[in-house]
This record gives C-alpha cells, structure tokens and sequence, in this order.
C-alpha cells in the first residue's frame, strides 16, 4: 500500500510491501518500519498471497532473495518485504564498525541499538489498542501529541538519521538538488556551514533538518526534542541529531566537530532521492 502526501511528494509506504531493484538498498524515504494487521489477512498488494505465508525480510539484500512466497496462482513473487505485525526495527544497511570514526561501534550500539529500540517498543505498547494501531507512522506523528508524539517521530527520525550513511557513500549531491542548494545557498559548501551552525545553535537536545515545501525550495530547520518538519507540511531530505546520546561517547560536548564529521558519511544519492523535483 503506497500512501501519497501530496500530488508532488514522493512515495511513502509503511504498511507491507518494500519493492525496489535486486541487491540495491531500499531508498531511505521508505522508512524500514512496517506494520500490518494480522496474519490471517489477505497481502495488499498482492490480494492472493496470505500474510502467513510471507517470511520476515525475504527480499530484502541480507536475505539473499529467499523465501520470497510464490501466490495461490502460481505467480512468484520477486520482491516483498513483511514485518509481522506492529513497528519492526529494520537492520542497519552496513556492519556496525563502518562508519568509524565518525560514529563508533560503541554509539552504533547504544544509539541504534537501544535507544530507538526503545522508542519503537514505547510505539507498540502506546498504540495498543487505540485508533492509531492501524494507522501508518507518519499519520501517527502529524495526529497525535504528547508522550505518543514524542515516541513515534523519534522512532522515525532516528531510522531517517541513520539510512542516509553509507561510508562509501556519494559526496555531494548533483542534478536537481544540487541546483537548487547553488540558487539558494550559493554554495554546497555555503549550506554545509549553515547546518552546521544551525545544529551547534539547538538549544538542548533535538535535530537539525534540511526539507523542502511543495515549490521545492529548502529550508533549513532548528528542532527540539522529537520535532519533526511532517507537522509543518514539509518534506524532510537530510538529518542530523544533535541529542546527546548522538555523540557524547565520541565528541563528549564537542557538538561542532560532530556536526561537521558527519559530512564524510552522508550518502548524498538517498538524500536526491528523498528531494522529489
């Protein structure tokens, strides 16, 4: 089930299915976390396969393209991606060593690993038997407030924040993106120093955001605590999380120099294809 902001915006999809081309990652803007209803349901998008008889992450690259279901036609799938039932914590697109030193193992850990698990299982429990337990997350974030607001966009965020690494990752950004930074900023380098000011500038804990409104143009946006630039009607394309569990155990309280380390592992192609102009 693909869900559409708006007519210009890209796709989103959090429900069950995940298709995208053989041995590449899936694009970040499709946040990882799934959710469906049961497993005696019929698959959405494919209305003749059984939830059932789907397997956890088949076709996803660390599954080598097995146990992907064949439907009750005969047809065989070539791409689907289940999470059986509430929010699911995908796995990282690379070892947790790979961003060193940038971000250490030990942050990889803490941070990935218990920290937004935390927020994901907080997410579970909260939605439990509510309205919001059918609902997709970004309609959660945009709907809800208080301590369910707090806990679903930050389970978004973090899985916003760290799918747009990569170690090996493209440099800078090109084409239509890169266009509109030089018309806006003057300069990619310009729009570097102006994140980077904007996030040591966040008072507390919170993010730094790059997003686009409808017309394209960027804004760059200071946020507290679980703040996320959904509810503004913007579109985010770039995060950085200036928290303190971000980057103490590898800056301690040196925020700047974190900031402008994170540059060397921005993937700058998931950050175009989250740009959709």
């Amino acid at each position: 089930m693909r869900l559409h902001h708006n007519q210009s915006s890209y796709d989103r999809f959090l429900w069950t299915t995940l298709q995208y081309k053989p041995g590449l990652l899936p694009t970040t803007h499709h946040n990882p976390l799934c959710h469906t209803r049961s497993e005696g349901m019929n698959h959405p998008g494919h209305p003749d396969v059984l939830l059932s008889d789907c397997k956890v992450g088949a076709g996803l690259p660390e599954s080598g393209g097995q146990n992907l279901p064949t439907t009750r036609s005969g047809t065989k799938l070539k791409y689907l991606y289940y999470c059986p039932m509430k929010f699911t914590q995908p796995i990282l697109p690379y070892a947790p060593d790979a961003l060193s030193p940038v971000i250490s193992p030990m942050t990889i850990d803490y941070h990935y690993g218990k920290h937004e698990k935390a927020y994901i299982d907080n997410l579970n429990r909260l939605i439990e038997d509510t309205p919001y337990e059918d609902m997709p997350l970004e309609r959660i974030i945009i709907e809800s407030d208080g301590v369910l607001f707090n806990n679903a966009s930050q389970a978004w965020n973090h899985i916003f924040y760290f799918f747009q690494f990569q170690p090996q990752g493209q440099k800078a950004p090109g084409g239509k993106l890169m266009e509109q930074i030089e018309k806006q900023f003057g300069s990619f380098e310009e729009l570097q120093k102006k994140m980077e000011e904007a996030g040591a500038g966040v008072f507390g804990s919170g993010w730094v955001w790059l997003a686009n409104n409808v017309n394209g143009e960027l804004e760059i946006i200071k946020a507290s605590n679980a703040e996320n630039p959904l509810t503004r009607g913007l579109n985010p394309i770039l995060v950085f999380d200036v928290w303190e569990h971000a980057y103490y155990l590898d800056y301690q309280n040196r925020r700047p120099e974190y900031l402008k380390k994170l540059w060397d592992i921005v993937d700058w192609s998931v950050i175009e294809s989250r740009y959709p102009f």
